[in-house]
């Protein structure tokens, strides 16, 4: 492994021959045990001399991966030297982002209302699920306004609204009370309060009078009218109806009209002049004393049958209660035509006894008559189906199956 000089023994050098660990040390290797992050060399003479050198892979700073992503090549020392993005990103720089084109967003970015609540829809997008306003709806309690869609308003103020135009009127004292009588023909009058209009006239038109807890429940108030003298005269638009708790000190009905009363109604006394009038005495309510003047002939009911009382029937078609007390007529004044329905009703005989019609035949829908005094007629009740029950009776004595009564006298029996 090569020559180096040896000492001849005369005072001179020869050569001779290294070693092999010679030759290995002359090389700089030496007996040693290398790290896991040098590099061996082994020497070609000893492989027992090694030299051990710094790995300069080692001495790499380490690549970042970002999130998603993943270490693609790692050198000698197992250092990261690269790094791709996770399958559904792709390179951004030194981040992976999504290649997913899929988006969730709000598909309504308009403005909130007061007292109204967003709704939301669930939307999945590239494996992510998340909520996304589609709207707003308005909160318990509350509705969308008539007039404004971008509203919510209390029930009580949606119902309100609806009265407006020129068919339909709210009125809160009798000024304005009033002035509707005056102009709303073919209308709706809404009440709301306690009106007393003293002694008064009410041109008789096709208007409808309600109250307020009818037309709008939610608004949880009550309404009456309080009448004193009044006068229903017909000016040839119909009459007025009313769907309101009315009390009256005398009602004049003069000319040919149509008077409806179809809810809580009293009054002292209700003269019908004239003639040819259509009286409906409606679900409930107390007269004091019909009085039919001279040479008048009218229809007299019960049960809110006029102008299809759309107010009565909407609302309370329970069963009600009619009491007449008196009656009295002038010479050639009766009544042409009698209806009752679903109702129970209280007269006096000589109410029945002014009944003039051919056959003297009276129709009854539902009702539960009863007549204090006697008949000076015979007189036929012809039972149909009522709108709660097909049950009628007159004086106690009651049709199951639609039989005609007839009454004479004090007495009633199946016909």
């Amino acid at each position: 492994w090569g020559t180096k000089n040896c000492d001849n023994a005369c005072g001179g050098t020869r050569s001779c021959c290294k070693t092999a660990a010679e030759y290995c040390k002359d090389k700089g290797y030496a007996q040693q045990i290398c790290t896991g992050e040098q590099i061996k060399t082994v020497c070609e003479a000893d492989s027992s001399y090694v030299k051990c050198e710094t790995n300069p892979d080692c001495q790499v700073t380490p690549v970042t991966v970002p999130a998603n992503g993943y270490c693609s090549t790692t050198n000698s020392c197992d250092i990261c030297t690269g790094w791709e993005c996770n399958d559904g990103y792709q390179k951004d720089g030194n981040a992976c982002v999504s290649s997913c084109t899929e988006t969730c967003e709000d598909t309504y970015t308009g403005t909130l209302p007061a007292n109204a609540s967003y709704t939301y829809e669930t939307c999945s997008a590239c494996g992510q699920t998340t909520q996304i306003k589609t709207g707003w709806k308005c909160n318990s309690g509350y509705t969308k306004s008539r007039n404004d869609s971008n509203k919510c308003v209390t029930m009580c103020e949606y119902e309100l609204s609806g009265c407006s135009g020129s068919k339909c009127k709210i009125v809160t004292s009798k000024s304005e009370l009033i002035g509707a009588n005056s102009s709303m023909f073919s209308s709706l009058i809404v009440i709301d309060g306690d009106i007393d209009m003293g002694t008064t006239s009410f041109i008789a038109k096709n208007a409808y009078y309600v109250d307020i807890a009818r037309y709008a429940p939610s608004c949880n108030r009550s309404s009456s009218l309080k009448l004193g003298d009044m006068t229903a005269t017909s000016n040839g638009h119909g009459a007025p109806s009313f769907a309101i708790p009315t009390t009256a000190n005398k009602v004049t009905v003069s000319g040919t009209v149509s008077l409806a009363f179809s809810d809580d109604f009293s009054a002292t006394n209700i003269i019908l002049d004239g003639n040819g009038s259509n009286i409906d005495l409606g679900l409930k309510g107390t007269i004091n004393r019909i009085t039919l003047n001279p040479n008048s002939t009218h229809s007299l009911y019960t049960g809110g049958l006029l102008n299809g009382d759309m107010w009565s029937t909407k609302y309370d078609r329970s069963r009600g209660k009619i009491t007449i007390n008196n009656f009295s007529a002038s010479s050639n004044s009766n009544f042409n035509s009698f209806q009752f329905e679903d109702t129970e009703v209280s007269l006096p005989a000589s109410l029945l006894n002014a009944y003039s019609n051919s056959g003297t035949e009276i129709e009854v829908y539902g009702a539960d008559i009863s007549f204090s005094g006697s008949l000076t007629q015979k007189i036929y009740f012809r039972p149909y189906a009522g709108t709660y029950t097909n049950v009628s009776c007159i004086k106690g004595f009651c049709s199951e199956n639609g039989d005609m009564i007839q009454c004479s006298g004090t007495t009633c029996s199946s016909y």
